[in-house]
């Protein structure tokens, strides 16, 4: 292990390089620069501030429940780097070819894989922090990288046209599927015309991506808006003057959204008990469902300032998963989605 340590990675040198940066002085002012948000945000919020840090961060890390899943971010990366997650993974292979140009980065890419592969409670944004490093590593092999042979060339062009195929595709399907307009049909097919005119496949992801995009942004994406209420919510609260010390309390759910739309405090995962106990001693907003309405005349005045559907399957950070509801949504089937009722309600 020694001689392998001391062949690649010249352990002298990178002493001295660790000598260099002076991380007796650096560390502590990281510490200081760092920590002084904490020390803010503790002397402002107190109590809660730790409580909510430490749920997120530290309790999130080594919950009981979750699991020890090694690959959980190697499979996000899949989709979450597209469309050159496949390059990524190729550059791995030739770290070896580039390892001192690509050291920092691979140490910056799989610490941060292994810090959150080892917390039990993982979500796919975690490992955001990681594309910067992966982006150099594969602009990098994009530019200079010239395979010598046919499998090389294989492999290595096999992972721009892979995604550009699930690109045209899924371009396609958009619009074929939320019947926009058929033009669009035109748009999907440039990257393989620009192939066949350019001859050029390594900048092809991108091309497939940015059209994707581009027909999601302009024309499905007011699609989807419709069935994301949440700046009705908004609008109708301050259509109606209701003053910002007056909470939003809402039963037995919570959409993360509606603290930004409400602009005010919300109580979230409320019993329809708690809200009539609540509602007795002050006037407050109320997200109900419908068939809570009569049990709540009759503790309290209210009007009705919104009523809709939301959606109620899982987080819209899910978002193939929500896109797929929303079509059912547009043949009809509002299965996934709840009714509610905005109400402002006032003590007799």
């Amino acid at each position: 292990v020694y001689i392998f340590v001391e062949r690649n990675f010249k352990l002298r040198e990178f002493w001295e390089d660790i000598k260099f940066l002076k991380l007796y002085i650096g560390i502590p002012l990281i510490i200081l620069i760092g920590f002084s948000w904490y020390l803010y945000m503790y002397l402002k919020f107190g109590e809660p501030f730790l409580e909510i840090t430490l749920r997120e961060t530290v309790k999130r890390a080594v919950a009981k429940e979750g699991s020890f899943n090694p690959f959980f971010y190697f499979v996000v990366i899949l989709w979450g780097f597209l469309p050159y997650s496949l390059t990524f993974y190729y550059s791995l292979f030739k770290s070896k070819d580039y390892f001192k140009k690509f050291k920092f980065l691979l140490v910056w890419v799989l610490s941060l894989l292994f810090i959150f592969t080892l917390a039990k409670g993982k979500i796919p944004v975690y490992i955001i922090q990681a594309y910067a490093p992966m982006s150099i590593m594969v602009a990098y092999l994009i530019q200079h990288y010239n395979p010598r042979n046919i499998l090389e060339k294989s492999v290595f062009y096999g992972t721009f046209l892979i995604p550009t195929a699930l690109f045209v595709i899924a371009s396609a399907g958009l619009v074929y599927l939320f019947k926009l307009d058929f033009m669009y049909y035109l748009a999907c097919l440039f990257p393989i015309l620009f192939l066949v005119r350019y001859r050029e496949i390594r900048i092809l992801p991108f091309i497939s991506a940015l059209i994707f995009f581009f027909i999601f942004s302009v024309s499905l994406l007011p699609k989807v808006e419709k069935f994301r209420p949440y700046d009705k919510i908004g609008t109708a609260i301050e259509n109606n003057l209701v003053k910002r010390d007056i909470p939003l309390l809402i039963e037995g759910f919570f959409w993360h959204n509606l603290t930004f739309y409400a602009k005010r405090k919300v109580l979230r995962d409320l019993s329809l008990n708690e809200i009539k106990n609540i509602s007795k001693k002050r006037t407050v907003l109320a997200l109900v469902k419908p068939d809570s309405l009569l049990e709540l005349s009759k503790t309290s005045d209210f009007i009705i300032l919104w009523k809709g559907k939301l959606y109620r399957k899982g987080s819209e950070s899910r978002f193939a998963i929500f896109l797929k509801y929303i079509y059912k949504a547009t043949k009809g089937d509002f299965s996934e989605f709840e009714d509610r009722v905005l109400i402002l309600l006032y003590q007799f």
